[in-house]
């Protein structure tokens, strides 16, 4: 018969042996992953732009711009900040821009060449771009392409 005190001993070397052994776990794991980004102009990007001149004379004109929320259903833009020459207005300013949505202001008497920033954000997500004011009456919905998303 077995006593015990082998018993214990067998059980005491098997628990030592199971603690020094490899267990076979994962350290790290290293995957490359494929990315697809598609450039769009500003009038098909997710943040809608247009940009419009009227009154251009001697260096300056009046600038209308509109944004359009063309984010999923569902995503809510609370914070539509635009400035020009030192002048921002949300063009959220209802509280949000619902996706389908746009807005617009009219910036009067801006010196051709400024710039045009907007900040927006709402939903888990964030967009910024930086524009020029165009210097001709004209309409631009599609230039200088430094938009980031995130």
């Amino acid at each position: 018969m077995i006593d015990r005190r082998q018993v214990v001993l067998v059980a005491a070397l098997l628990a030592s042996l199971a603690l020094v052994s490899n267990t076979a776990a994962y350290s790290s794991v290293h995957a490359d992953r494929g990315v697809q980004v598609q450039v769009v102009g500003d009038e098909d990007a997710y943040l809608g732009l247009q940009r419009t001149t009227t009154n251009a004379s001697n260096g300056t004109a009046d600038l209308e711009v509109t944004v359009s929320n063309q984010f999923a259903a569902g995503t809510d833009l609370t914070e539509v900040e635009t400035t020009v020459d030192g002048t921002a207005v949300d063009l959220a300013s209802d509280g949000s821009l619902a996706p389908g949505e746009t807005s617009s202001h009219t910036f009067a008497n801006v010196s051709c060449g400024d710039a045009v920033a907007i900040d927006a954000s709402g939903s888990g997500v964030r967009v910024s771009l930086n524009r020029s004011v165009p210097c001709s009456n004209t309409s631009l919905t599609a230039e200088e392409p430094t938009n980031e998303t995130t």
